[in-house]
């Protein structure tokens, strides 16, 4: 449990799980009867295309603040959120705050120790939510700490901008950043769990690809959507680059299986992304 010196709650949605999650809930919130609000759903929510968060989870909040915290990720720090509040609690122009993280794949190995640096924000709410369109703003959803009064201010635009999109991580972050200034805290207090089931992480290739192109157009859409035809062209050419990627996605794992592996490797690492294209198409 978090150790505070405010009170909190945690709202949790079991979505029809039939791994017995239901069960390990109900066990806490008899022992936390005060904290644990827990949601049962009969059906599974997701598969409906309902979102548990948006739909009935923030109707419920009455905190000041909002942390999030999904699927199989933690929180490592029991200090995080007493961390974050105070950091919010002095800072009232701040509408979002996100820390440092590690990445366990799924059989709890250690993939890395994400450590934000050399990333300024701008304080101008317009040019800050660019940022988050550019995929520069490091932030990651199971850190993330938001002030509720600009998340319910934001929830008329949130859901016009996530309507048939893959993700919501980007469009939360963006509308936080059209209200307020961010902070980053450098401690590691949350562990991201990678795995290839996830909606971000396919490992068929063709579900990636589809996740790849839904997730540009979504891009593209919230610039439409709150006017930012600057950005249009620079991310339709991401897009576009994110594509041909997957042309040379098995290009690069045959290219660093061989005996000359580390020599490509080398050849590689420090290329423009148009010179990888023209050394892989050699292979």
């Amino acid at each position: 449990m978090q150790k505070t010196n405010f009170p909190y709650e945690v709202i949790i949605t079991d979505d029809a799980s039939t791994d017995k999650t239901a069960e390990i809930i109900k066990e806490f919130e008899i022992k936390f009867p005060n904290i644990i609000k827990p949601i049962y759903h009969k059906e599974n929510q997701y598969s409906k295309g309902i979102s548990n968060l948006y739909e009935y989870i923030i109707p419920r909040v009455k905190g000041k603040y909002i942390a999030f915290c999904e699927g199989d990720d933690f929180w490592c720090d029991k200090l995080k959120l007493q961390k974050q509040y105070d950091a919010m609690e002095n800072n009232d122009k701040a509408s979002i705050c996100a820390t440092n993280y590690f990445v366990f794949d799924q059989n709890w190995r250690r993939l890395f120790k994400y450590n934000r640096k050399n990333i300024i924000i701008p304080e101008n709410g317009r040019e800050a939510a660019k940022i988050v369109l550019l995929g520069k703003c490091g932030f990651h959803f199971c850190t993330t700490f938001v002030r509720s009064e600009c998340l319910f201010n934001s929830l008329e635009e949130l859901a016009k901008d996530k309507k048939n999109a893959p993700m919501g991580d980007i469009q939360l972050y963006f509308h936080m950043l059209k209200r307020g200034t961010s902070i980053y805290l450098q401690s590691h207090t949350a562990v991201y769990r990678k795995h290839g089931t996830s909606v971000s992480h396919y490992k068929d290739k063709n579900k990636y690809r589809v996740f790849i192109d839904r997730a540009g157009q979504t891009l593209i859409n919230i610039a439409n959507n709150n006017e930012m035809p600057e950005l249009i062209p620079i991310l339709m050419e991401k897009n576009s680059k994110s594509r041909k990627s997957f042309g040379i996605y098995d290009k690069i794992k045959k290219a660093i299986s061989f005996p000359l592996a580390r020599m490509r490797y080398n050849r590689l690492k420090d290329m423009p992304f148009e010179k990888k294209v023209e050394y892989l198409s050699t292979l």
